[in-house]
């Protein structure tokens, strides 16, 4: 029913465009036939010719102030001033009828109409002027340029033509001439005008009104120019074939401010690429038709043409003839730049076919992997059109909720029964956030029933488009189905609940076993310092009363009987000395550090000197190459690993008959390496880590003196300072103890 109501409209718009058209020709061709055809004579055709001409006047002024009545802008100016145009012609047309019709006298020239005639064209260019629109100027093409100066040629050889001849031979005045070559000219002037902003602008759907305005100028300069002619020889008429010109001047602007009336109410019935196409086509006519108007003049005035006139009429020709020429090469090689473009342009287009095709393949096999993906991911696919509400699910968005393509409807319905109720508000408020906000990577997850009865957990993640004016149009998203997730998150949860009540639960006996070993620490600490007190007094005792009596009985006792005494006395002492190393290595154990900055050279002084009487009992060549570094360590635990060492050098190369100890360092970025070597008995590599441990000896007591606890107190106080302590030896050759130390513990 739209249709139909839409084509009845349409043919209503044609046939009230054709009207006007139909009217005027009939009206024409009833005036040619009355005035031209004998039926009218004398005064009766000067009474037709004078009321046609102001009823067309009149019409011509009328449709042009209602084309100003419905436009708008500049087109509503440049049409109102059109119709003062008009009116002054009807003012001036008037004027004439006063004289001719009511006074029955000849018009005299020149006289008050003629000042109307001339105002008519002044006012002409004006409108013309307000027209236009300079926001719509464009550059004159050679062409357009080489049209005018051919109608100007053209112009200029009919004007010599028509009015050469008569003007010399005349016997006017000279205000006489000037009057009438003025009124003319205005006209002829506003047509040279109208041709020019034809040319020189882009009209878009104007293009129809100025094209019929430029034919009415183009008929009104005609009748001007023979109207001209025509006063200066005395031979003007109400029969003259020029008046019809007028008449057709007249039909044509009101033809043109009907075509401005169906513009401004958008009932424009003709395309613009048509009129473009009719615009160009009559560009392309008008040498041929300036030809032909040629011919025209000099066949209707080959009586003016004198040697003079043909002489002025020859070089306007040849100054036509190389415009023409100039317009022609100008058209040829626009021409040939615009097949060029054209041809590169088609290429270009068979490129971006290809392309387009490759595209629209690469899109559909995207589509097709998408599809794929989605379903092979489990990955639901859903849009809504924000406007109709209408939304499309995936197969596989329907399948995750247990349903086949056609089992479940394409509706916002199918959602809204299955979301479970303690999600609604906040999905709806999730979808409004997200069309506020559409840069915000958010994510919803919400629970809907599946067929069979529970619900399933989903992940919904969207994005909305937009249309050119910011407003959404669409939301298109994902539904990814996270109920084996969320269950794991569940049984995590509960898992970590567990584990935090055994972590609290072990900490709590950490705290009970730290408090029990604390407690059985302070009562070994105790135990050591009872030790310390009551098995050394019982050894001194013993010590010191074998002593006694070795005096006292020594006399009395045999040899045997005093070797057994010394035994005692040697026994009670190594007890002793077992006794300060266990005490030691428990003080190095529980005592405290106390790190400070010490010089590793001051240290290894202090202890050389500290044996200087070892040395000088036992004489042995000691070589020491040890920068003077320093490390931030505990000063008494380094001390008491220096002294060990050296004292080992020196107690392993007592037999030896040259004796050597070397000790040297070696300081890297964040380490130093101590090193001390000796050229004595040595050990068996294989025994190393045995040699570190509390009591143990490779050598027999009788051989070298010693409680086995010197280097396992080393080794605690070097790893307690966060350093390293190894040997390397072979029997017979000697042994080297390293320590590593940070420089800043």
């Amino acid at each position: 029913m739209a249709q139909a109501l839409s084509d009845t409209t349409s043919a209503s718009i044609t046939r009230k465009w054709w009207s006007a058209p139909f009217v005027w020709s009939l009206g024409i061709v009833a005036y040619a036939i009355l005035v031209y055809g004998g039926f009218a004579r004398d005064e009766v055709a000067m009474w037709i010719t004078d009321l046609v001409w102001t009823a067309s006047a009149a019409a011509a002024a009328l449709g042009c102030f209602q084309a100003s009545r419905v436009s708008d802008g500049h087109a509503k100016h440049a049409w109102t001033l059109f119709g003062i145009a008009f009116s002054i012609w009807l003012t001036g047309q008037l004027v004439w009828n006063w004289h001719e019709l009511v006074k029955g006298s000849t018009v005299p020239f020149p006289g008050l109409s003629d000042l109307f005639f001339t105002a008519f064209g002044v006012v002409s260019i004006a409108a013309l002027f307000a027209l236009r629109e300079p926001s719509a100027a464009r550059p004159l093409t050679g062409r357009n340029i080489g049209n005018l100066a051919l109608i100007v040629c053209s112009l200029a050889v009919a004007i010599v033509t028509a009015t050469f001849e008569p003007i010399a031979m005349s016997g006017h005045s000279i205000v006489y001439i000037a009057v009438a070559l003025l009124e003319g000219f205005s006209i002829i002037l506003a047509f040279i005008l109208s041709v020019y902003f034809l040319w020189s602008h882009r009209w878009g759907l104007e293009t129809a009104p100025l094209i019929l305005v430029a034919l009415s100028y183009a008929l009104h300069a005609t009748a001007a120019l023979l109207f001209v002619h025509e006063l200066i020889v005395n031979d003007f008429g109400a029969s003259d074939y020029l008046n019809i010109l007028w008449i057709l001047s007249f039909a044509v602007i009101h033809l043109a401010s009907q075509a401005q009336v169906r513009i401004a109410t958008g009932r424009s019935m003709v395309a613009n690429e048509l009129l473009q196409v009719r615009k160009w086509r009559i560009e392309a006519l008008i040498p041929g038709l300036l030809l032909l108007a040629l011919v025209a003049a000099a066949i209707g005035f080959h009586d003016y043409l004198t040697p003079r006139v043909l002489a002025i009429d020859a070089g306007l020709l040849a100054l036509f003839a190389v415009v023409m020429l100039l317009r022609e090469n100008w058209i040829y090689a626009r021409e040939r730049t615009l097949t060029s473009r054209l041809d590169q342009s088609y290429a270009e287009l068979q490129r971006a076919r290809l392309d387009v095709e490759g595209t629209l393949a690469e899109l559909r096999e995207t589509e097709h992997l998408l599809r794929l993906v989605a379903s092979s991911g489990n990955v639901g696919l859903f849009e809504i059109d924000l406007e109709t509400q209408q939304v499309h699910f995936s197969t596989e968005y329907k399948r995750q909720l247990g349903y086949g393509d056609h089992e479940m409807r394409d509706d916002l319905d199918e959602w809204r029964k299955r979301i479970h109720p303690d999600d609604v508000a906040r999905a709806l408020a999730w979808a409004e956030e997200l069309k506020r906000s559409p840069q915000r990577d958010t994510q919803l997850e919400t629970r809907l029933l599946h067929r069979d009865g529970r619900y399933r957990w989903i992940l919904t993640q969207a994005t909305v488009r937009f249309d050119d004016r910011g407003k959404p149009v669409a939301m298109v998203g994902s539904h990814v189905d996270i109920t084996r997730i969320k269950e794991t998150e569940a049984a995590l949860r509960e898992s970590e609940a567990r584990y935090r009540a055994l972590a609290a639960q072990l900490e709590r006996r950490v705290i009970e076993r730290t408090a029990q070993l604390q407690e059985a620490y302070s009562e070994l600490e105790g135990f050591a310092y009872a030790v310390s007190h009551d098995l050394k007094a019982p050894l001194r005792a013993i010590d010191g009363f074998s002593h006694l009596l070795v005096e006292s009985a020594q006399g009395k006792l045999n040899a045997a009987e005093l070797d057994h005494l010394v035994r005692v006395r040697q026994g009670a002492l190594r007890m002793a000395a077992l006794i300060d190393g266990l005490l030691a290595y428990s003080r190095v154990e529980r005592r405290e550090l106390q790190r400070r900055d010490v010089s590793l050279l001051e240290l290894v002084e202090e202890v050389l000197n500290e044996r200087a009487q070892l040395t000088r009992a036992h004489p042995v060549a000691i070589e020491c190459d040890v920068p003077d570094v320093t490390l931030r360590v505990d000063r008494e635990a380094l001390l008491i690993v220096l002294r060990n060492l050296f004292d080992n050098a020196i107690k392993f190369t007592r037999k030896v008959p040259e004796p050597r100890i070397e000790i040297h360092a070696e300081v890297d970025a964040d380490l130093v390496r101590l090193t001390v070597r000796d050229n004595g008995v040595g050990f068996n590599q294989a025994y190393h880590d045995q040699i570190f441990s509390l009591f143990q000896r490779l050598q027999a007591d009788g051989d070298y003196e010693g409680t086995g606890i010197g280097l396992a107190l080393s080794r605690k106080a070097v790893q307690r300072m966060n350093g390293k302590l190894w040997a390397q030896s072979t029997p017979g050759q000697g042994a080297t103890f390293y320590v590593e130390l940070p420089r800043r513990s």
